[in-house]
């Protein structure tokens, strides 16, 4: 967006702030509340949906908008019908089951209900072992009745084209987006509602409303004006559609229970339509760098005859993230420093050596004397911000450029260690970051090979292969992960889209999009996100020393012959065994082996996946 358009908007916003405020002068403060509650799980509407932004369009067009935690709406003192005229629950059809009761009162106060997925479909309730969990689906909740919250029920769509309702009633039509798709909604059930409520279809399959506005006028609910913003995911807007059907419900919602005049409301649409929307990738050209190297992923030197191995397994955080980083730049040029983490560390050294891949190895007693010993190859230290989440992986970013270990300022000021470059204070958040690395390192890095790496495990050793081979390292937060300094799933995102947009085709992602449940966005909206960009998804989260492997020349592959196969019987049953996950560089490192060195190994038959990238590393 120009500066001129920001200004533009910001004008307006001031327009309508004042205008609504002017109406609003002989009346309470108009407010809407927003459900925002740490690690609680989304369903059926898009996890990069975020509370903070439908609060922010809410306030760009003059309304008082607040975020609420479960205890808040579970309180009647701090969330009812004189202190708010609307609930926003963006999270899809789950909901708090402990503010059940007190939502519900506020709903037959007369309060609004802004709605996303199918509602109240999904209870879900606070475990101190397991955190928010979703206790399955129950449509009755959602239903009339002395213990419903009569918002209606659903059913399967006629599987007709999704269109834009002919009223427009949120006034969608100025997106210019084309909405038609063919599609297999879950609808809102209008025999489910009491005959004299009206319902305003936002969005139709066939003729049945996908998204739509309730104004009650039964006895229960009277005064009360629900809007469904259900939509079924379709594209890279899904998340941002969301917010602005989230956003734009509201003031539907409001017009309607006369706390708004239809000329505001315009106003307020007329601002958010022209807030920009997220950058849309359809055929995409990739840039066509040469790769660097003959193989798919990058291979080191041969390892040195002698390595110097040190034992790390016991030290803090800070110092085998600094270690791991001195690994990965000393390597780069020829391996000589191994790591010995935990057992299958020790155990892939042993093996290098039967092999005659590397000799007796030199221990060192002291795992950061390494620093001293090869002090001439590096520069000195860069320093993360832990106000910043993703700032230690934009740090390592930086350490593969500038030959830089990554360090806290206590630690390089114990070994004597320059700071070259200190991030603390230079991002406002995580989106700066990514934008910093986009815009900034991307042209000095690889763009053939990449790390998706939570920050909390950059100790797991992942990072010795990426700095010895300038490679990219990057993280997106997941829904539960938004409580972090500087987390911002949907602006993340959108940054990770470029950066996978000038990335070519087949450049390969180590780590993983997984650190727990929700903490990133998780394995099926990562590999298909990396997917859709043409990357190369390589499972390597927990592998330490590839800086080392990745050195290993293999002349060539021979396997054990299968045996023959038994003549058929018609008359049995034959099973086929397959072992999955072969495509897992951590699987093979660590867990599998303990199946190939079980005595019974190769008394049955079993097929075992095998990623061809292992042949690399």
């Amino acid at each position: 967006m120009t500066k001129l358009q920001k200004a533009v908007m910001l004008f307006c916003g001031m327009v309508l702030w004042l205008g609504l405020n002017r109406s609003a002068s002989a009346q309470p403060t108009l407010r809407v509340a927003v459900y925002e509650q740490s690690g609680f799980p989304y369903y059926m509407v898009p996890i990069a949906t975020s509370p903070a932004h439908v609060m922010a369009d809410l306030r760009r067009v003059g309304i008082a908008a607040e975020g609420l935690n479960t205890a808040a709406l579970a309180d009647p003192a701090r969330f009812n019908i004189h202190r708010y005229a609307a609930l926003v629950l963006p999270y899809g059809n789950t909901y708090p089951a402990s503010a059940f009761a007190n939502i519900r009162a506020f709903h037959q106060a007369g309060g609004c209900l802004i709605l996303s997925g199918v509602p109240f479909t999904h209870a879900v309730i606070y475990d101190a072992k397991r955190g928010w969990v979703d206790e399955g689906h129950d449509s009755d909740p959602a239903l009339f009745g002395p213990q419903g919250m009569g918002v209606g029920g659903f059913k399967d769509g006629p599987q007709a084209p999704l269109r834009l309702a002919p009223q427009d009633p949120l006034g969608l039509g100025a997106l210019h987006r084309n909405w038609e798709q063919t599609s297999h909604a879950q609808t809102l059930d209008v025999s489910t509602l009491p005959p004299e409520d009206r319902v305003i279809p936002i969005f139709v399959e066939g003729e049945e409303p996908v998204a739509a506005i309730i104004v009650h006028h039964d006895a229960a609910f009277h005064g009360a004006v629900d809007v469904w913003t259900h939509l079924p995911e379709n594209s890279d807007y899904d998340a941002w559609d969301t917010e602005q059907m989230l956003a734009r419900g509201t003031l539907a919602a409001l017009a309607e229970k006369h706390l708004l005049t239809a000329r505001q409301v315009q106003q307020a649409f007329a601002v958010l339509d022209r807030l920009p929307p997220p950058p849309i990738y359809r055929d995409v050209v990739l840039p066509s760098p040469p790769r660097p190297y003959p193989t798919l992923q990058p291979k080191m030197p041969p390892p040195a005859e002698h390595l110097y191995v040190a034992e790390i397994g016991d030290l803090p955080f800070d110092q085998k993230v600094l270690l791991y980083s001195l690994q990965g730049i000393v390597n780069r040029t020829k391996p000589r420093i191994y790591m010995i983490a935990q057992d299958s560390d020790r155990f892939w050294l042993q093996e290098m050596q039967k092999q005659g891949e590397t000799g007796a190895p030199i221990y060192v007693n002291d795992p950061l004397s390494l620093v001293k010993r090869f002090r001439s190859e590096i520069r000195g230290a860069v320093v993360p911000d832990p106000k910043v989440y993703v700032s230690p992986d934009i740090a390592v970013d930086i350490a593969a450029i500038d030959n830089l270990v990554v360090a806290t300022p206590q630690l390089a000021a114990q070994l004597h260690l320059p700071i070259r470059q200190d991030l603390r204070g230079r991002f406002k958040n995580d989106a700066d970051a990514l934008h910093y690395l986009n815009t900034q390192l991307l042209p000095h890095l690889n763009p053939y090979l990449a790390l998706c790496l939570d920050p909390t495990i950059l100790d797991s050793g992942a990072i010795d292969y990426i700095i010895a081979a300038r490679g990219i390292t990057f993280w997106i937060t997941g829904p539960r992960a938004q409580n972090r300094p500087g987390a911002d799933m949907g602006a993340e995102l959108k940054q990770i889209k470029y950066l996978f947009a000038h990335m070519p085709l087949n450049a390969v992602v180590h780590g993983f999009y997984w650190h727990g449940e929700g903490i990133g966005i998780d394995e099926g909206p990562g590999v298909s996100l990396a997917s859709r960009f043409g990357k190369i998804t390589t499972v390597s989260d927990y592998v330490a020393n590839f800086s080392v492997y990745s050195g290993v020349r293999l002349s060539h592959i021979q396997q054990s012959p299968p045996p023959s196969p038994p003549p058929l019987d018609r008359s049995k049953v034959y099973l086929a065994i397959t072992m999955s996950d072969g495509d897992n560089l951590c699987t093979w490192r660590d867990f599998f082996r303990h199946y190939f060195e079980n005595p019974l190994h190769g008394s049955i038959p079993i097929g075992w996946g095998m990623g061809p990238t292992l042949i690399d590393c």
